[in-house]
């Protein structure tokens, strides 16, 4: 079975999938949460895991941007959107791009792909790393460990035009992984492919979150009602120390 094919294959289609996704609303909600509560005068922002760019595209009117992702075909996209901002192939969890920000945000759940807590705590420690003292950290959950159900039924529609897709999955879980097993099927003029996507990612315990966060020099909390309806948003100002 091949993983993450929606990063790969499918990258073409990422933006109609998630078509539904406010993300102005949302970027204007990490804008106010920003003035809120960092600590520096800077505004140098690294997006991680940032996909196609669907929140640079305003939040590059307040930031200097930098974003990282894992799969170069998000990033391939994210160029050709957005040709004057900086962007890397890095892995999350041991990038080293050698300098720091005064904002980091990692968003839409991609923290569950740390997958363990030993993963995590390298995720946040190299977040640390990269901010300056008094800089923010905005990291939003895939699901919290206590809310995540299994044997939900999920579907999404896309009809347009010149394409047609159908995506539909079972909630899962394996221990602390939650499983996330998509179907497609899509309709262009060329014929109706079948595509399976199967992706694991991590279900962490919002206390345990929080510690790791503080052992990595961070005062953080965590909002339960974040960017957007069942994702909780954690937020870590790093320490002077």
């Amino acid at each position: 079975m091949k993983k993450d094919r929606m990063y790969s294959e499918l990258a073409k289609y990422y933006d109609l999938i998630y078509g539904w996704k406010d993300y102005e609303k949302e970027s204007q909600k990490i804008h106010n949460i920003i003035k809120k509560y960092k600590k520096t005068s800077g505004k140098d922002l690294l997006d991680v895991a940032c996909g196609t760019g669907g929140h640079i595209q305003f939040l590059k009117h307040h930031y200097r941007i930098v974003g990282i992702d894992l799969n170069k075909e998000m990033l391939g996209i994210a160029k050709k959107k957005f040709p004057k901002i900086k962007f890397v192939k890095a892995d999350m969890a041991v990038f080293d791009l050698k300098r720091r920000f005064d904002i980091i945000i990692c968003l839409f759940g991609s923290i569950g792909y740390m997958k363990t807590y030993n993963n995590l705590k390298k995720a946040v420690n190299n977040f640390s790393k990269h901010l300056n003292p008094g800089g923010l950290v905005l990291i939003e959950d895939f699901v919290p460990k206590k809310d995540y159900k299994i044997g939900i039924p999920w579907a999404n529609f896309i009809d347009k035009p010149n394409v047609k897709i159908a995506r539909m999955n079972l909630s899962k879980r394996r221990g602390d992984i939650a499983i996330v097993d998509f179907h497609f099927l899509i309709a262009t003029k060329k014929g109706v492919e079948y595509l399976r996507d199967y992706h694991e990612l991590g279900l962490f315990d919002i206390n345990k979150f929080l510690r790791i966060m503080k052992e990595n020099n961070f005062e953080a909390k965590y909002l339960k009602d974040g960017l957007m309806n069942g994702r909780g948003l954690y937020i870590g100002i790093k320490s002077s120390n």
